[in-house]
């Protein structure tokens, strides 16, 4: 058993036992004290490095694993070096005509954002504090346009503009939160003109985690969060659960918004050529907030009365609440036909389901510290499904290596939208000493009742050259849209049918 074996020399003054473990530390033995003067020499499982005759170290097996960054996948740090956005295929930043700023899970993770305009918030060319008093929309400008049509997750469309049930996705369920700057139609048909926002969902990883967390903060903020993952049935199909619950308050006394959230996923990878990965979501607001602008008179222009206090909160929570229940259901299809074709499919259904009370804030009377307030009572409810499916190609010709995505996607949303509203002088506030509670709520009038429905599908085709250090980008995209509002108060409606052609043309010369 200790033939060819050369041990560690030892000096020093301590123990027997520990003597002759520190002089058998390197041979891949132990012993076992058998009398004062003796012991038995005996193989150890643990150790597995051992001298051999040549006086080398004989290492046991180590186990190296690499993973390199995928554009929908995590990142390690801050920095992000591949993205899907801009061209629907995993592309190297740098090789990317087109300006995308990457927030990492790693970053947000220090920056705590609650909503997705805070994950923006040191963004370049970005509004994220459009109304920072509003938590259940995001308002964002992106090179001073704002649009919630631009707004996407996973590469589909969240929930378009026209209605008040639109959703959000809270950042701790996201990878990454990807902005594209500039035109994006080709890809994804009628967009807003500054850019586009697409959320990356946190997804199986096949490893085995658990990790939880509580928080509680300034403004009575109280949050409890969980993330857990693994492997079933020979690593064939990786889940991840994670769940989140908040309270937070606001600077000022603008209430306390709530949220409860779940979001479980599962990865099937039968073959190395197919994978299927199913997202649910499901999110209940049972309290938000919103309160309105102030007055330019004495806010940022001269008031005879002074500056009004910076946080006012210019609704009454004896009065004003908000609702909203959100749910949707989303799958990743991968299916590679040959080594160099693959299939695509990403398709969700979403469901959002909203109510709130609120006073709305109007002109400055003519005292100047004065304002009226208009009480509202809005519902309205989203139901839409979105299916993209393309075929992704990639083959070289001599120096020259092309990647080809053409592909088909659909979608339609139907909301119905219903508004009540009245006012009277008792609803008014003195910016100045404003008091709450005790309110008279007039007889509120229908003032819309309307169903909207928008309806889109367009088919694409893009293809990037790589020819030495030079990469060209270029696509095309035919849409057909439609949309129709039905007006129950007037019993009409108002059909309205276009179509469009899209191009674009983008030229980088990598310089490394």
């Amino acid at each position: 058993m200790a033939q060819g074996k050369m041990s560690s020399p030892v000096s020093g003054v301590m123990p027997p036992s520990q003597a002759l473990r520190t002089l058998l530390s390197s041979t891949g033995l132990r012993a076992r004290i058998i009398s004062t003067n003796a012991a038995a020499l005996m193989a150890d499982p643990t150790n597995t490095a051992a001298y051999t005759p040549d006086g080398a170290i004989a290492l046991g097996p180590v186990s190296v694993r690499g993973a390199s960054e995928s554009a929908w996948g995590p990142v390690q740090g801050f920095v992000a070096k591949r993205s899907a956005t801009a061209t629907k295929t995993d592309t190297s930043l740098v090789e990317t005509p087109q300006t995308i700023n990457v927030i990492t899970a790693e970053e947000m993770e220090r920056l705590k954002p609650k909503r997705l305009a805070d994950a923006l918030r040191y963004t370049p060319g970005v509004v994220s504090g459009v109304q920072p008093s509003t938590t259940y929309f995001d308002r964002i400008r992106i090179r001073g346009f704002y649009s919630i049509n631009n707004i996407y997750q996973d590469g589909l469309q969240l929930t378009p503009s026209g209605t008040l049930a639109v959703a959000q996705v809270d950042p701790y369920f996201l990878e990454r939160v990807e902005l594209l700057k500039g035109p994006a139609s080709v890809l994804y048909g009628q967009n807003g003109s500054g850019g586009l926002i697409n959320m990356v969902t946190k997804r199986p990883t096949g490893e085995t985690f658990q990790s939880g967390r509580i928080n509680i903060g300034a403004y009575n903020l109280y949050e409890g969060n969980v993330d857990v993952g693994g492997t079933l049935r020979d690593r064939h199909f990786a889940y991840r659960i994670e769940a989140i619950a908040r309270k937070a308050g606001l600077k000022g006394d603008y209430g306390t918004p709530e949220r409860f959230a779940l979001a479980p996923s599962l990865k099937w990878t039968p073959t190395q050529k197919t994978s299927l990965t199913v997202m649910v979501n499901l999110q209940i607001d049972p309290q938000g907030n919103s309160s309105g602008y102030l007055p330019s008179v004495g806010t940022i222009l001269p008031n005879v009365n002074g500056r009004f206090r910076r946080y006012i909160y210019t609704c009454d929570r004896s009065y004003c609440d908000y609702n909203r229940k959100q749910a949707s259901f989303g799958y990743d299809f991968h299916q590679k036909i040959i080594e160099n074709l693959e299939f695509r499919q990403n398709t969700r259904l979403m469901y959002v389901d909203t109510n709130t009370h609120t006073l709305s804030p109007g002109s400055l009377l003519a005292d100047q510290k004065t304002i009226s307030r208009t009480a509202m009572y809005q519902t309205a409810t989203t139901e839409g499904i979105e299916v993209d499916s393309n075929l992704a190609y990639r083959y070289a010709l001599g120096p020259i290596h092309n990647s080809i995505v053409a592909g088909f996607d659909y979608r339609i949303f139907s909301s119905d939208n219903m508004t009540s509203q009245g006012t009277s002088a008792a609803l008014n506030l003195d910016l100045n000493h404003p008091t709450y509670g005790n309110l008279t709520i007039p007889t509120l009038i229908t003032r819309s009742d309307n169903t909207l429905i928008q309806e889109q599908y367009g088919v694409y085709a893009q293809d990037q050259i790589a020819f030495r250090k030079w990469r060209l980008l270029a696509g095309l995209r035919q849409d057909w849209a439609r949309t129709k509002t039905d007006n129950y108060l007037t019993n009409s409606d108002s059909p309205q049918k276009d179509h469009a052609f899209t191009g674009r043309v983008g030229l980088r010369r990598v310089v490394s």
